[in-house]
């Protein structure tokens, strides 16, 4: 097979090309294509790019002339089958990657929709205590007002004494 009979392989090479040339392959004809009235360009590209050519053959006495697919026609029908193929895998792919993204999502908003209620209930309960801490520094602070420095470090190191041995 000669490089020039595929110029049209890598980049032209299309479903209806690939469709043609299995019915060729299968009926030894271009009758179906012909009468299909939507395949002159397909059959013209066929033709142009040596992948079908006709062959002569006899039946009951009567010689006719019959269409068949070419060693290029054949390789241009295995590299289109192999697209498909590797075209297959990309998508099967890309579907593994969207059920899964699919289950990542279902399961995000199901756990935001089942916990709403506990973490609004939490929020209240940490807001409380972060009330309560805050009044109780306030009190620190408006107790410790009149008290020198060193009376309220004095009060300090022994409440944290104090807290150690009550662990």
């Amino acid at each position: 097979m000669r490089h020039e009979h595929l110029p049209a392989l890598k980049g032209y090479t299309s479903q209806a090309q690939y469709d043609a040339l299995k019915s060729i392959e299968e009926t030894k004809s271009i009758k179906a294509l012909v009468f299909s009235g939507s395949s002159s360009r397909t059959l013209g590209a066929l033709v142009r790019s040596a992948w079908i050519n006709t062959f002569p053959y006899v039946e009951d006495g009567v010689k006719y002339e019959g269409w068949c697919v070419t060693d290029a026609g054949r390789h241009a029908m295995a590299m289109f089958a192999e697209r498909l193929r590797l075209q297959k895998i990309e998508d099967d792919k890309k579907a593994q990657k969207l059920v899964l993204y699919r289950e990542c999502v279902v399961h995000a908003y199901t756990l935001e929709r089942d916990t709403r209620a506990r973490r609004e209930e939490l929020e209240l309960e940490y807001k409380k205590l972060t009330d309560e801490i805050e009044e109780a520094k306030r009190k620190v602070s408006a107790s410790g007002m009149w008290l020198s420095s060193h009376d309220k470090t004095s009060v300090i190191y022994a409440v944290r004494e104090q807290l150690k041995e009550n662990k």
